[in-house]
């Protein structure tokens, strides 16, 4: 079974569709053979995307993820810190818990901190 979802905007919409791109990093993730993805968002990116990012993970992992034999792990929402960006405290509670084979985020610092 396969998801498909796509990137290109109908010409009547004006907004770039969060939730398809989410599915669709999902199902790209999937490809090469990871099985237990992560997402790692910064409360404030979220909130200004209307919580679309969190919800398009929170709807694959309910209903798409089983189905394409994957488990993914709870997203984690990180609250701005001065400085880092990101709460480093808080996602290295969540990573040590999400048993996570790869992890989508934007902010460059996720990277930084895995290495």
């Amino acid at each position: 079974m396969s998801c498909r979802f796509t990137t290109r905007v109908a010409p009547h919409c004006p907004c770039f569709d969060h939730y398809g791109a989410m599915m669709l990093a999902m199902e790209k993730v999937r490809a090469p053979g990871y099985r237990c993805p992560g997402r790692v968002l910064q409360d404030v990116q979220d909130r200004r995307l209307l919580h679309r990012w969190e919800a398009g993970h929170a709807m694959f992992r309910a209903h798409h993820a089983k189905a394409l034999g994957m488990r993914c792990a709870p997203a984690c929402v990180l609250p701005y810190t001065r400085g880092t960006g990101i709460d480093e405290e808080m996602f290295f509670a969540w990573f040590e818990t999400c048993e996570c084979d790869v992890i989508v985020a934007h902010h460059p610092r996720v990277k930084i901190l895995m290495e």
